[in-house]
């Protein structure tokens, strides 16, 4: 299943990737991996009852998140707000639950592995990576480094 395909996978990575600070396709391939999780888990559906806590939680989770835009709050409250009837199956609701969690971990790891690259001044960790990339192609930076 998509992380697109329905409200509640579009608003859950959406708002995983506003609090993480992971680019779009980061997220996406982290809800692809917990949806995996869920299947191997063989994780099941949630109940009405399960889903409306759910819901209920993370559109106050939005609400209080002082990190996001109010376009984006707006945005994703109302694809929660859009959920209705629908039910996702086991593994998607696995990936909904964890998708938030998951994005902080790895952009925490992010952030850690480029503080040992040496990441400094006002770099981005993508602009340092490029520059790792740069010394590299001319023989400054041993291809095997590890911090």
């Amino acid at each position: 299943m998509s992380c697109r395909s329905n409200p509640g996978s579009s608003a859950i990575t959406s708002y995983a990737r506003a609090t993480s600070g992971l680019a779009d396709v980061q997220t996406q391939n982290l809800y692809h991996r917990l949806v995996g999780e869920g299947r191997v888990l063989q994780s099941q559906p949630p109940s009405r009852e399960e889903l409306e806590i759910w819901a209920g939680e993370v559109t106050e989770q939005v609400q209080a998140a002082n990190t996001i835009s109010d376009v984006q709050r707006q945005r994703i409250l109302n694809r929660l707000a859009n959920l209705g009837e629908y039910t996702p199956d086991g593994p998607t609701f696995y990936a909904w639950q964890h998708i938030r969690e998951l994005a902080q971990e790895a952009q925490a790891a992010l952030n850690q592995t480029c503080g040992l690259l040496g990441t400094a001044g006002s770099l981005t960790p993508e602009q340092r990576v490029q520059e790792l990339e740069h010394q590299f192609e001319r023989g400054e930076v041993a291809r095997n480094w590890q911090p």
